[in-house]
């Protein structure tokens, strides 16, 4: 234990880049680091300096788009060598509380669950087309000899036929692996299929739009893969499934609403010609 008596100061600084990675509508994980530094000063020791990395994890809790509470741990890992002028290891753990606030127009938490909801704009549907004139009857034809009956018409090309949508209540929060629930349900498509050997399927995969672009559309193929793979598993050729990931470009519900991104976040199966 040292025995020395004066006066010793410190100035500590430090640079950190923080990740934020939303976990659901209010909590945000946080990891980073960065780099940190002291500088000692005492009677006998002057401006000794000692640095190295640290590393921080924690929470953010979103009270509302622009405010948010968060709690960091701190682990400052410098060089276990170094001594401080009283003879200390300068290796510190330690804990961080603080509030935080976003400024400008651009909401930066995110959805909030606390936010009021934003109600999307449904424009009118359009009006019904005109139903066509009647065409005016045709004058009696001399008698001639009957001309060959024309061939017929082509018949129009088959709409595709949606045979069950797979909404999130199916998929646990940003997986793409089918719960027991989902399976039960994908039977339906297995019995139809099976029934009608000649049918062919498209397996369409959506997403809500929290996280990137590019994210969503991974995970919204990734979806879609995995409704393919369990029809493949009950003996569907798998020559009669096709897929295709949408991301979050197709929405069918309002994304500003949590009942909203629900609906979003789903699969579609579809009879194709």
């Amino acid at each position: 234990k040292s025995k020395r008596v004066g006066s010793l100061g410190a100035f500590n600084n430090r640079f950190d880049l923080i990740y934020n990675q939303p976990l659901n509508d209010q909590w945000r994980f946080l990891v980073g680091g960065g780099w940190t530094g002291s500088q000692f000063k005492s009677d006998t020791t002057k401006n000794q300096y000692d640095s190295g990395a640290n590393v921080v994890l924690g929470f953010r809790y979103c009270v509302n788009e622009n405010w948010s509470w968060k709690t960091e741990g701190v682990a400052d890992l410098k060089d276990p060598s170094d001594q401080t002028p009283t003879g200390e290891r300068t290796t510190t753990y330690g804990i961080r509380l603080g509030v935080t606030h976003f400024f400008g127009g651009q909401a930066k938490n995110g959805p909030c669950l606390n936010a009021a909801p934003v109600k999307a704009v449904v424009p009118p549907p359009p009006p019904a087309p005109a139903p066509a004139p009647a065409p005016a009857p045709a004058p009696t034809p001399a008698p001639v000899a009957p001309a060959p009956a024309p061939a017929p018409p082509a018949p129009a090309p088959a709409k595709p036929r949606e045979i069950m949508t797979l909404h999130d209540v199916h998929f646990a929060f940003d997986k793409y692996n089918l719960t027991k629930v989902a399976q039960d349900t994908l039977n339906v498509a297995v019995a139809y299929l099976k029934a009608h050997s000649d049918a062919k399927i498209e397996v369409q995969g959506h997403t809500d739009n929290i996280g990137s672009d590019a994210y969503n559309q991974g995970l919204s193929e990734r979806r879609a893969m995995s409704v393919k793979a369990y029809l493949k598993s009950q003996g569907i050729a798998e020559s009669r499934i096709a897929t295709k990931g949408f991301g979050e470009s197709t929405p069918i519900a309002d994304n500003g609403s949590k009942d909203g991104r629900a609906q979003n976040r789903r699969a579609v199966v579809i009879e194709v010609p």
